[in-house]
C-alpha cells in the first residue's frame, strides 16, 4: 500500500514539473527577448545622450577657440597695412602692440586656451616677427614667449613649424590634431587661421589647447559600473585613453586590438553602436564627430549593458525554480496526508522497539488510521507512565525521599565520563548524621527514623531533592554542578542557617540535629576519579565531626 502511494506521488510530482517548466520556457522565453530588444534600445539611447553632452562640452571649448581666432583674425585683414608692415618698423611695432592688447584679452576670455599667438609671414618681415603668448599656470596670466626662429626648422617639422605651415599649406582654416609642440613642451590641439592678401602670404593667427584639459573632460564620463570614454583622431589613431595616456597609432594595435582596429579606420558612423573585443572584454563603443575631426568615444562593457537583460532572465529563473520548489513542496504535502500516517506510526513502533518512549504520533485525520494512531499514543504513553512511575520509585530512597544509592552511581558515572574529558566542574559534600545511634539506643529506631527525615529534609531545603544521596543508613552525599557548584558557598551557608532555624523550631525531641559536613571541588590535572574528590570530601567531613564534638 506504502509503495502504490509513493508511485503515485512521483507520477504527480513528474507531471507538476514537467508543466511549470513548459510554461517557464515559453513565458521566460518570451520575456527575454522582449527584454533584450528593450535593453539594446534604452543601451543604444543612454550612450549615445552621454557622447553627446560630453561631445558638445568639448565642442564648446573648440567652438570659442575658433570664435576668438576668428575675431583677432578679421582685426588684422581690416587694419594691416602691407606696405607699411614691410617698409615701416614703427608702423610693424605700433600695430603689434595694438594687436597684443587685443590678443591677451581675447584669449584671457578664451576657456581652455593656453597660447595664442600672430605670426607675420617672412615675405613682410624677418622670421621672427609676431606675438606668441604663454599661460602662466602660477600667476594665471598671459605672458609673452620668445618667438621661434622660422629659418632653423624644415617646413615639414611638425613639432616646431608645422602649426605655421600646414595651414598656409591647406591655404583654409585648419584644426590639427594633437601633436607635442616642442617650442613649449606641450601636447596640444590647435586652430590656425592662414592670413592672404591677394597672392601675398600675410601670416596666420592661432590658438592652442592643452590635451590636458580634454583628457580631464574625457576621464570625467563615467557610464554603468565600468564605462569611460576616449579621443580618436580623424585617421582612426587613437589621441588619448586611460590606459595609453600618450596615445596610440594604428599600425600599434596589436592582435588583442585587432576589433577596434578595424572599425577605427573604416568609416566612422555616428549614433552607431559598434561591438569589439578590447583586451579580452568584449564592449560596446559609440562615437560622436568633434569639431576640429577628432572623434569622441564611450565605451561600455557588453556585460554592463546586457545587466538589465541577464538580471531578468535571472529573475525568471529564480521565479522557475521557487514555482517548481513550491510545487514540489506542494505535491509531497498533499500526497503525504495518506502516506505519512502510516510511516509515523511505523518509525513509533521501531522507536518504542528500541526502548525509545518519547515518541509523538502526528496524525490529524479523523479516518481509520487516525484512530489507530490515537489508540497507539494513548497505549504508549500510558507505558511510559509506569515506567516513569518504576524509575522513581528505583532511584528514590523509601524513607527520606532524597535520590538512593543507585542513583549515585548512575551519577557518578556521569561525572567520570566527563572528568575524562576535562569538560567539567563540580563540588561533593559529604554528611554524617552525629549521634544516631544515642537516638536510635535511647528512643528507639522510630526516634533514629525521625531523625534521619528531618535531616534529609533540610538537606533538600537547602541544596534540592535531585542533588542529595542516601548513601547509608546515615550517610549522605551532595553533588553540585554547574550553576549549583558556583553557588557551592551561597547552599552551605543556606545549610547552616537551615539547621540552626531547625534546632530552634523543633518540638519533637530534646536532641539537638547535628550534621557533620566535609565539601572538596574537583581539581583537573589532579583528580582522575571520583573517588579523589569524594576522599578529600570525606576527610574532611570526619574532621568536621571531631571539631562538633569538641564543641559540645
Amino acid at each position: 500500500m506504502i509503495t502504490n502511494m509513493k508511485s503515485l506521488r512521483t507520477k504527480i510530482l513528474f507531471l507538476i514539473v514537467v508543466c511549470v517548466l513548459l510554461a517557464a520556457i515559453a513565458l521566460g522565453g518570451t520575456g527575454f527577448l522582449i527584454a533584450r530588444e528593450v535593453v539594446e534600445n534604452d543601451s543604444v539611447q543612454i550612450v549615445n545622450l552621454q557622447c553627446s553632452m560630453k561631445a558638445q562640452e568639448i565642442d564648446e571649448r573648440f567652438r570659442n577657440i575658433k570664435q576668438s581666432v576668428e575675431t583677432i583674425t578679421n582685426y588684422v585683414q581690416r587694419r594691416i597695412d602691407l606696405d607699411k608692415i614691410q617698409n615701416d618698423k614703427e608702423y610693424q611695432n605700433q600695430f603689434l602692440e595694438h594687436l597684443e592688447t587685443l590678443l591677451l584679452n581675447a584669449t584671457g576670455n578664451t576657456e581652455g586656451a593656453v597660447t595664442s599667438y600672430f605670426r607675420l609671414s617672412p615675405e613682410l618681415s624677418d622670421n621672427v616677427s609676431g606675438i606668441f603668448l604663454v599661460r602662466n599656470n602660477i600667476k594665471q596670466t598671459f605672458e609673452k614667449h620668445e618667438l621661434t626662429d622660422l629659418s632653423k626648422y624644415d617646413k615639414d617639422d611638425m613639432e616646431y613649424v608645422g602649426w605655421y605651415y600646414l595651414p598656409i599649406r591647406n591655404g583654409k582654416a585648419t584644426w590639427l590634431e594633437p601633436y607635442y609642440n616642442k617650442n613649449i613642451n606641450a601636447k596640444m590641439v590647435s586652430y590656425i587661421i592662414p592670413i592672404f592678401r591677394e597672392d601675398t602670404t600675410v601670416g596666420v593667427v592661432g590658438m592652442d589647447i592643452d590635451i590636458a584639459l580634454l583628457k580631464g573632460t574625457v576621464d570625467s564620463i563615467k557610464l554603468y559600473e565600468n564605462g569611460y570614454a576616449f579621443l580618436i583622431g580623424e585617421k582612426g589613431n587613437i589621441v588619448y585613453h586611460k590606459d595609453f595616456p600618450d596615445g596610440l597609432e594604428v599600425e600599434q594595435f596589436d592582435e588583442k586590438a585587432a576589433s577596434i582596429r578595424d572599425i577605427l579606420i573604416s568609416e566612422k558612423k555616428e549614433n552607431n553602436l559598434y561591438s569589439y573585443q578590447w583586451m579580452g572584454q568584449k564592449r560596446n563603443m559609440m562615437m560622436k564627430k568633434l569639431q576640429n575631426g577628432m572623434y569622441l568615444a564611450v565605451t561600455v562593457p557588453s556585460s554592463e549593458i546586457n545587466a538589465p537583460r541577464d538580471k531578468l532572465l535571472f529573475q525568471v529563473l529564480v521565479a522557475v525554480v521557487i514555482i517548481l520548489a513550491l510545487s514540489i513542496i506542494l505535491t509531497i504535502y498533499v500526497t503525504g496526508l495518506v502516506v505519512r500516517p502510516l510511516r509515523y506510526l511505523t518509525d513509533a513502533a521501531k522507536r518504542i522497539a528500541a526502548g525509545n518512549l518519547d515518541v509523538s504520533i502526528q496524525c490529524n485525520s479523523k479516518d481509520e488510521i487516525g484512530v489507530l494512531a490515537e489508540s497507539f499514543e494513548k497505549t504508549v504513553s500510558s507505558l511510559k507512565h509506569y515506567i516513569d512511575y518504576f524509575n522513581h520509585l528505583a532511584y528514590t530512597d523509601a524513607m527520606t525521599g532524597v535520590q538512593n544509592k543507585m542513583a549515585y552511581k548512575d551519577r557518578i558515572e556521569k561525572l567520570e565520563k566527563t572528568m575524562k574529558n576535562g569538560y567539567t566542574e563540580f563540588t561533593i559534600v559529604v554528611m554524617d548524621i552525629n549521634y544516631l545511634k544515642k537516638m536510635n539506643d535511647t528512643y528507639g529506631h522510630e526516634y533514629g527514623d525521625m531523625l534521619i527525615k528531618d535531616a534529609a529534609n533540610v538537606m533538600q531545603t537547602s541544596f534540592g531533592s535531585q542533588s542529595v544521596f542516601r548513601i547509608g543508613g546515615d550517610e549522605f552525599t551532595v553533588i553540585l554542578e554547574g550553576e549549583e557548584h558556583k553557588k557551592a558557598a551561597q547552599m552551605l551557608s543556606v545549610f547552616d542557617e537551615t539547621v540552626v532555624s531547625f534546632n530552634e523550631t523543633n518540638t519533637r525531641y530534646k536532641e539537638k540535629l547535628q550534621i557533620a559536613c566535609g565539601v572538596a571541588e574537583y581539581e583537573e590535572g589532579k583528580d582522575e576519579v571520583f573517588k579523589d574528590v569524594f576522599a578529600r570530601a570525606d576527610k574532611r567531613m570526619y574532621e568536621n565531626k571531631a571539631v562538633l564534638k569538641k564543641m559540645e
